[in-house]
């Protein structure tokens, strides 16, 4: 972004804009990072700080800031999602490419969740960001070489069959209804860990902190499918209380859904300086 194309009005905003997010966790802290804000919102500086806090935010409650680091990508996944980085357009600009005709999502979405479809992808962008970054003038700009050229994903990748139900417990819920089940966390440092599936169809899920009489939300609900797969999750608890688990199926006029899960609190393993899991030397 070339920074002297800015009017000296918008320059202004520039350094007003600085001063009012001063409070964040930057992952960049150049002028050209905090004007592309401005940019998206017209120079308007209460919506490009709401637009940057709830980015800031999604980076935060899906920890994208170190994906490069501890996203294990799936066999299919790597194999047969045709996206990512080729070089760069007669502007110098990064070109992206993704191969929506030679991908099967249907067989991806068969092999792999939603959700560890959507993190991959985002684990790829990530991964093109840090090259322009740290390498923009080294890495190859020949297509085959940098995105992989999709196809049917082979039926060995499906998943076989329905989740196991072993030490499991079963909960029902009414049509356009929500159970809550709570949790006591007696200390911090504790480990919240959830597998769940439904027998057809999908369900929203969301994770409370109760903080007197309201619900504090954790992880925000979002409908997931988990007919085909469980969906497993955990969050650190940082502080002691009562965390809800909710699942809703309120969206659903029409059918009911049974829910299989697997819920428990447990010790985070105690760590060494250096960043390793002690229970594990």
């Amino acid at each position: 972004m070339d920074l002297s194309q800015l009017s000296e009005n918008q320059k202004t905003i520039l350094k007003q804009f600085r001063e009012v997010v001063k409070d964040c966790q930057l992952p960049n802290d150049e002028d050209a990072y905090l004007a592309r804000w401005l940019i998206a919102r017209d120079f308007d500086i209460p919506k490009a700080e709401k637009m940057l806090r709830n980015s800031l935010e999604w980076r935060r409650q899906f920890k994208i800031d170190s994906i490069l680091n501890d996203l294990k990508p799936s066999e299919v996944l790597r194999n047969y999602v045709s996206a990512g980085l080729v070089g760069q357009d007669k502007s110098l600009s990064p070109l992206w490419i993704t191969r929506y005709g030679r991908m099967d999502m249907k067989g991806i979405l068969r092999s792999a969740k939603k959700r560890d479809f959507v993190m991959y992808i985002a684990y790829l962008v990530e991964t093109s960001i840090s090259k322009v970054i740290t390498d923009p003038k080294k890495y190859k700009p020949t297509p085959d070489a940098i995105v992989n050229m999709g196809g049917v994903v082979p039926k060995s990748y499906y998943f076989s069959s329905k989740p196991d139900t072993t030490n499991k417990k079963s909960l029902s819920i009414s049509r356009g209804s929500k159970e809550q089940l709570e949790f006591q966390v007696k200390e911090a440092a504790t480990v919240l860990k959830w597998d769940f599936h439904t027998e057809e169809g999908d369900i929203s899920f969301a994770v409370y902190k109760k903080q007197g009489s309201e619900l504090i939300a954790i992880v925000p609900p979002d409908r997931v499918e988990c007919d085909m797969s469980s969906e497993e999750g955990e969050i650190h608890c940082d502080e002691p209380g009562v965390y809800v688990i909710e699942f809703d199926n309120g969206f659903s006029y029409l059918r009911s859904k049974k829910i299989w899960y697997a819920i428990s609190v447990e010790s985070a393993p105690l760590m060494n300086q250096n960043g390793s899991d002690l229970d594990k030397i």
